[in-house]
């Protein structure tokens, strides 16, 4: 109903209702409303024979479809552009989607919510029979003739490469069903403890176990457990319930959709259980998301995703799989103390972030992204803002990259990702003229990439991609690329300013690295300009890194970390620090033309205390910030004066004071929030103001400081990554 909602035309093949009764419904019996409209879907129902309760039946019942779908899709016509298989039990009701795709050459997209042949074990058949053997050969010939299988649980992907080498399943959750009003539900206070179980009463759920811990929790007087629905395994359960004496059971049969919020309103804390023992266990049951977007707590006693998205959404607790005695303890414990009802609200709060159903159905098309990058991938650690808002699992990620020096690098994080290299030498110093030649060699290169991959979207990571690429930028990508602007070098050539201007208004967001920037795009863009922030994930599991871990020196350690650039200032620092004994002063970072001329320089003045340590890993940065003092984070090339270095981030997370050059924008930054000192290299007091700077810190509101930076950096950032989120759901 939802893609038919965005305009597509959905029809849908299904079988005469007659679950979970086991008889045909009457208003569908003889052919009756076979074709019909539901909400804007077409749907047909094939004539199929009732699952009645018994083995064989169940076998009839599931043929009958098999056969009459195949022969009602053999009539089609080739209409459709795409076959999509809601694939439950048995596995062979999707035979009909693959045999239309292949015949009309189709794509063909399964979405596995029962993993076969994994889930005849729930019903007592042992791998290794022929029986099983029989069925995995046909598990297998479906699962094959998908173009693209989706599964409902984390574990599935692994399954489906374990047991039949198909190695691109991708995980996508069921999305949260809004049935219910959390208002409506919520129960209202009476002094008693009532745990629910609402849904499917199969053997895959494994109930079995809250009968038991109903039974060891029957002296429990203010606690009630009530099963509501129906399953093959209902007789055995309530059969269990009377011989084990557990009276504070309450079957209530099945219900309607509609008389259900009546019933949630009843409960506490609604359960989720399942069999221990198989990957089964380890799925997401559909009910879950209902019950979290319904905002009632959840119990689950089940390992594997129940228990995971639990303890990852704070909406409930958690024992394990069929362990009776621990569901009868934490009951027992719930019943003197009462559920905590915000857990609920917890749960209501991460379906909507997580679990959305407008999100599931724009993921259901296959998306290709292109990463348009201008450097090497080591030099792009701000692409991991953007890849961290794209869903890797269920897209296709290609990225661009510019190996300027020819030398191979750590690429094992990208896994999954495809690479496209631009291989060509080109130093940071080349003439402008050898760089325009680059460029150009750059533009057709990643025109043949567009072209062979025809992304979906695309991510422009640096200015002079956008630049460069620019007028496909305009025809074919409008609204459907996201400009990351952090350079304007060029600004100074009104047409590369006006190009710029109508990369931002084109885009479907900007990104800046620093707010800076935004002085040079349009402001009537304001409302879609986001500033990325170069912040590090990882980095924040390391906050005041130097404060808990710092070692001690009777020097002051000044370093600088990253590109060694920016000749004369760097002289200028070096000449400074070197003739005063109370520092040190040490480089790290790539040592091209400029960090030699410092080195050379460094020795030619006797520098005893200047060291250059050469290139480094991005995690090595943690090893210098527990010996370094200072940041050295001074610039004063004119084209960095409004930028928002990655060492600031460093600073305040680290928890280390930072020296900034006097008038640029990190300097301003520092100032305003406390974190750092603004100077100027060149004035003659200048390492007396950094010694003195430093020795009046006061780490009582130092560190307060760099925390509310965090805060606010942190903030700006998750506005950017919702954004982010929406641009790639989008699809």
């Amino acid at each position: 109903e939802e893609l038919a909602a965005r305009g597509h035309e959905v029809h849908v093949v299904a079988g005469t209702p007659n679950y979970p009764e086991g008889k045909n419904y009457p208003e569908y019996s003889r052919g009756r409303r076979c074709d019909e409209t539901v909400n804007g879907v077409s749907v047909h129902r094939c004539r199929t024979v009732g699952r009645h309760h018994d083995a064989f039946m169940r076998v009839v019942n599931y043929y009958s479809y098999v056969m009459a779908s195949k022969r009602y899709v053999s009539r089609l016509g080739n209409d459709f552009d795409v076959v999509f298989a809601n694939q439950l039990s048995p596995v062979m009701m999707a035979e009909a989607g693959g045999r239309y795709a292949k015949k009309h050459g189709k794509r063909f997209v399964l979405y596995c919510l029962d993993l076969w042949p994994e889930s005849l074990t729930a019903g007592g058949i042992k791998r290794g029979t022929p029986l099983f053997a029989l069925y995995r050969r046909g598990a297998e010939g479906v699962y094959r003739s998908a173009d693209r299988i989706l599964a409902t649980s984390k574990a599935f992907p692994g399954y489906f490469a374990d047991e039949f080498g198909i190695n691109d399943a991708e995980y996508l959750p069921q999305y949260a069903e809004a049935l219910f009003d959390p208002e409506v539900c919520r129960k209202k206070p009476d002094g008693n403890l009532d745990l629910m179980f609402a849904g499917n009463l199969g053997s895959v759920q494994g109930l079995d176990t809250v009968i038991r811990a109903a039974a060891e929790t029957a002296d429990v007087k203010n606690l009630r457990w009530h099963i509501v629905g129906d399953g093959s395994e209902c007789g055995k359960l309530k059969k269990l319930a009377e011989r084990l004496g557990a009276v504070n059971v309450i079957f209530h049969g099945r219900q309607p959709v509609g008389k259900m919020p009546e019933f949630y309103s009843m409960a506490d804390a609604m359960l989720v259980t399942m069999k221990p023992g198989t990957v089964l266990s380890s799925t997401l049951p559909g009910k879950m998301q209902t019950y979290m977007a319904a905002g009632k707590p959840v119990i689950g006693a089940a390992g594997g995703e129940v228990a995971r998205v639990i303890g990852e959404s704070g909406c409930g607790y958690s024992v394990p799989a069929g362990d009776h005695a621990a569901l009868a303890g934490l009951a027992r414990r719930l019943a003197a103390g009462g559920a905590d009802p915000e857990t609920g609200e917890r749960g209501a709060e991460y379906c909507r972030v997580n679990f959305p159903r407008g999100g599931f159905m724009d993921r259901l098309r296959h998306m290709k992204i292109l990463f348009a990058g201008f450097s090497k991938i080591k030099y792009m650690p701000y692409m991991n803002f953007y890849l961290s808002a794209a869903d890797r699992e269920s897209s296709e990620v290609h990225v661009i990259y510019w190996n300027r020096d020819l030398a191979d690098e750590d690429l094992s994080a990208l896994a999954g990702v495809t690479l496209h290299e631009f291989r060509k030498s080109q130093p940071d110093d080349a003439p402008k003229l050898s760089k325009l030649k680059s460029f150009r060699e750059y533009r057709k290169y990643a025109l043949s990439v567009l072209d062979e991959v025809k992304p979906d979207r695309v991510v422009i990571l640096h200015s002079l991609p956008g630049i460069l690429l620019y007028g496909r930028l305009m025809r074919e990508y409008s609204g459907r690329y996201i400009f990351d602007y952090r350079d304007y070098t060029y600004e100074g050539f009104p047409p590369y300013g006006r190009m710029i201007r109508r990369l931002v208004r084109r885009s479907h967001c900007t990104f800046v690295s620093s707010d800076g920037f935004r002085k040079y795009l349009p402001s009537d863009c304001a409302g879609k300009i986001f500033t990325s922030h170069n912040l590090l994930e990882d980095s924040l599991r390391h906050r005041n890194e130097r404060i808990l871990h710092g070692t001690e020196s009777d020097k002051i350690r000044v370093a600088f970390w990253g590109f060694i650039r920016h000749r004369d200032v760097n002289i200028e620092i070096i000449k400074k620090f070197s003739a005063d004994p109370r520092f040190e002063l040490h480089y790290y970072g790539r040592e091209q033309e400029i960090a030699e001329e410092l080195k050379a320089y460094a020795a030619r003045i006797g520098a005893e205390n200047v060291f250059f340590h050469g290139e480094y890993r991005p995690e090595e940065r943690y090893g210098f910030a527990r010996n370094t003092d200072i940041i050295h984070n001074v610039y004063m090339d004119k084209n960095v004066m409004s930028a928002m270095g990655n060492k600031y981030y460093d600073g305040i997370i680290f928890g280390i004071p930072q020296i900034c050059m006097k008038g640029s924008f990190m300097g301003e930054r520092c100032t305003e929030a406390g974190v750092g000192l603004e100077c100027r290299p060149a004035d003659p007091d200048f390492t007396d103001r950094v010694y003195d700077y430093y020795h009046g810190i006061d780490i009582s509101s130092f560190c307060p400081a760099c925390d509310r930076e965090v805060m606010r950096v942190t903030e700006e950032y998750n506005d950017g990554k919702r954004c982010c989120s929406e641009f790639f759901a989008q699809g």
